[in-house]
């Protein structure tokens, strides 16, 4: 392998990490997952975390575009598929270390995982925890992860597609 390979391999790494169900401290905070329906809700959801993040006078970050070339490039690299729908990696950070991250890596591209980390105060980052949490309930059906379990895919969340004859499907 080249060193290419391992820079890229490190982006992918480095911008999942928050989704593998460990928050800092010793209590850890849920993954939560959404469903959106259809990769078409996909920038009502950005627009969405990105009022979440101004609200608390947060800074959103977006590394989609980074996460989908680095993915892209790995995958020249090793001769496998290249993603074929949106790539999602974004996150809200505060500045005591309380963050959440989102993305859709592994998922469906209609469904995005969300990890939390709690930062300075626990109490705080639980109450940002169910703030974030009641506002995506508002929009879409999510599923609160059991403690130590990793974001797999929602079993209930179906994608709406369009068929060879052109009618919307469920998959």
């Amino acid at each position: 392998m080249n060193c290419r390979l391992y820079k890229y391999i490190a982006i992918f790494l480095c911008s999942s990490g928050a989704l593998s169900g460990s928050a800092f401290g010793d209590q850890p905070l849920p993954i939560v997952e959404v469903c959106l329906g259809d990769e078409h809700n996909l920038p009502v959801f950005l627009s969405t975390m990105r009022s979440i993040a101004q609200a608390e006078n947060m800074k959103f970050i977006d590394g989609s575009e980074q996460t989908r070339a680095g993915l892209e490039s790995i995958g020249e690299v090793i001769h496998r598929a290249k993603p074929t729908g949106p790539v999602l990696n974004i996150g809200i950070e505060g500045k005591d270390g309380m963050r959440v991250t989102a993305g859709n890596l592994g998922l469906p591209t209609n469904q995005v995982a969300l990890g939390f980390s709690r930062g300075e105060s626990l109490p705080e980052a639980q109450k940002f925890t169910n703030e974030i949490i009641s506002r995506l309930k508002e929009q879409w059906p999510i599923e609160i992860l059991p403690p130590g379990e990793n974001a797999r895919g929602m079993k209930t969340c179906a994608e709406k597609q369009e068929n060879t004859t052109g009618k919307a499907t469920a998959r």
